[in-house]
């Protein structure tokens, strides 16, 4: 064998590991992202059947504060959808769960989609609405 053959050999195998190389590292990060969106699903979760503290009663606020109240207390980023924040509320979510107290929200400002909830990923975060019967919609 040459070495002009030889080289063209090598040449050859550098490019079949490095592929092989760049699919397995693929399929890792692939693997890795769906163990942490499912990791995070689970605390999500959790944190939507937590409950909240006594004492959270609102009288004619805005949505936006009681949403942030309800996030502080929840450890979820939740925020109003665009011009919304500014909707008058009274209600009273003390003791209830996250989740029940963002149904009533949502059903006190007659607004599907009117609260939104950040989500993370791997790379990325990205708001989603929330929506009465739940996320992801069925």
């Amino acid at each position: 064998m040459n070495t002009q053959t030889w080289s063209k050999l090598m040449k050859k195998m550098i490019q079949f590991f490095f592929i092989l190389f760049a699919v397995l590292a693929l399929s890792s990060c692939s693997t890795i992202n769906n163990k942490m969106r499912d990791n995070y699903w689970a605390e999500r979760n959790r944190m939507l059947q937590s409950r909240l503290p006594e004492g959270m009663s609102f009288e004619e606020v805005p949505l936006s504060t009681v949403l942030e109240e309800i996030s502080k207390a929840s450890g979820l980023v939740i925020k109003p959808w665009e011009d919304e924040g500014d909707r008058k509320v009274t209600i009273d979510v003390s003791g209830m769960t996250v989740d029940e107290a963002l149904k009533a929200v949502v059903r006190y400002v007659d607004g599907e989609g009117a609260v939104l909830i950040e989500q993370k990923y791997f790379l990325h975060h990205s708001w989603g609405q929330y929506w009465l019967w739940g996320y992801p919609p069925p």
